[in-house]
């Protein structure tokens, strides 16, 4: 096992192309660059290779779109946790950029995809399915007619058999439908499916917070990329760029029923209707957050002030965002639509009026509340749907004690990721997109603030 040199280095161990023709190519002499990029929001990773072919490739494999990238990097000391495709291959899917650098020397770009994105658009699930949220989700990922996956699947156990039927969707479609009407073991309806170079992951928001943070960085010490320091352990925890994208937009909080919202239910076997709400600081701890234990340091990141002279909050106005869902539901709880061989109801209804409002909720919070870009020294354990610590100085003066912004440090999740390994400076660089839906501390609160307006309006007839 080799040790690191300085931060940012990669040891690339493999880089192939096999075309269609069955021509196999060392490319480890030719790439410039190599980016991976994966998000909780995706199903599917995909990527790009730069080359500088100087044995014109392009025409002799041929290169054309059909072609097999066995891919091996690492971080030196580290070498257990590399982003390993050399059994599970990537295949190129698009040939673009084409450009001569010099004479005889041609620069393009090879972008990425999994198989099983390709794979995806090609099939389609028409089929029944009785079982668990988890074990459907798993039974369409393996199975060689649909997704014929062979990679990992880490996945949190849901509850409750389900009759699922497919009317000749795509796999990647079935599971995000899957995904809304699912709850875990713990009662969370926030469940993900996504890819990352580790393998597949149906899991929910909740079981990702609950994860140790990978590591810890700082906002004050921006790095430099001039030299490379011997101080790695430094350098490994250094912020080499930093930017915040988002922070508590209010009128993307009300379009997307983040603050409000509201779902009327038709129950077509019981021809009744029925009404559910969400509301932000009523259900604000209804499920574990971003500090999953330790719940002092969640809290809302908007006030509960009164808006208006009627004393109404930013929670009351549910006719924001409305929907419309039908269910069958037995006395029971038993889904009415689906009966057994014997003529009884032992499958779970569908409970998408329990998730739906707290589903489009959270998944607007990790969008639109507090977002960070960050630009980090690259290593291989690092991967989307993992939680890192990170310190946001202080801006100006200092009005207590705190070098650190007391609401906006700590835990972030990572919500997206890009590797780049650029061979011509020879460092590696990861771009993180990472997510804090709460504050470290409540917001300072006076109730009797409201918006100041006048007693009454004029109306002008012209």
């Amino acid at each position: 096992m080799s040790q690191i040199q300085y931060a940012g280095e990669f040891k690339l161990e493999e880089l192939k192309i096999i075309s269609s023709s069955g021509n196999v190519v060392d490319l480890s002499k030719s790439v410039l660059q190599i980016d991976l990029y994966e998000s909780i929001f995706k199903n599917s990773i995909s990527g790009s290779i730069v080359i500088a072919d100087t044995n014109n490739m392009v025409n002799n494999l041929p290169i054309i779109g059909q072609e097999y990238i066995t891919l091996k990097v690492s971080t030196p000391s580290i070498e257990n946790e590399a982003i390993d495709f050399t059994e599970h291959v990537l295949q190129v899917f698009q040939i673009n950029a084409r450009s001569d650098l010099t004479k005889g020397t041609e620069i393009y770009e090879l972008h990425l995809t999994t198989s099983e994105f390709l794979r995806g658009e090609r099939t389609k699930v028409s089929k029944s399915f009785t079982n668990t949220p988890h074990a459907i989700v798993e039974s369409v990922l393996r199975d060689p007619l649909y997704l014929n996956s062979k990679k990992s699947l880490f996945v949190e156990e849901s509850d409750q058999i389900k009759r699922l039927i497919s009317p000749l969707m795509s796999p990647f479609r079935f599971i995000s439908r899957i995904c809304k009407d699912s709850f875990s073991a713990n009662g969370s309806p926030h469940y993900l499916f996504y890819e990352t170079t580790k393998g597949f992951n149906f899991r929910t928001i909740e079981n990702l917070y609950q994860q140790p943070t990978i590591g810890t960085y700082d906002t004050g010490d921006i790095g430099t990329l001039e030299s490379k320091t011997q101080n790695i352990e430094v350098e490994m925890k250094r912020i080499i760029e930093f930017s915040r994208s988002s922070n508590s937009d209010m009128a993307m909080s009300i379009m997307t029923g983040m603050l409000a919202s509201k779902i009327v239910t038709h129950d077509i076997y019981n021809k009744t209707f029925g009404v559910k709400t969400y509301g932000y600081f009523n259900d604000f701890t209804k499920y574990s957050r971003l500090n999953y234990n330790d719940s002092s340091k969640d809290n809302p990141v908007y006030n509960e002030i009164p808006l208006d002279e009627f004393g109404n909050t930013l929670e009351s106005f549910d006719d924001a965002v409305v929907y419309v869902h039908p269910t069958s539901i037995t006395p029971t709880g038993a889904d009415a639509q689906h009966m057994n061989s014997d003529n009884t109801q032992n499958y779970s209804a569908n409970r998408v009026a329990d998730s739906l409002l707290t589903r489009r909720a959270k998944l607007a919070e990790l969008s639109h509340a507090e977002t960070l870009n960050l630009i980090l020294q690259g290593n291989t354990t690092l991967f989307a749907g993992r939680m890192i610590d990170v310190n946001l100085t202080v801006t100006g003066i200092q009005h207590d004690t705190n070098s650190f912004d007391k609401f906006y440090s700590g835990k972030y999740l990572i919500t997206d990721l890009r590797h780049t390994f650029n061979f011509v400076a020879d460092r590696h660089e990861i771009a993180v997109s990472c997510a804090k839906e709460t504050l470290n501390e409540k917001l300072p609160l006076n109730r009797v603030v409201s918006e100041p307006k006048p007693k009454s309006g004029k109306t002008i007839i012209l």
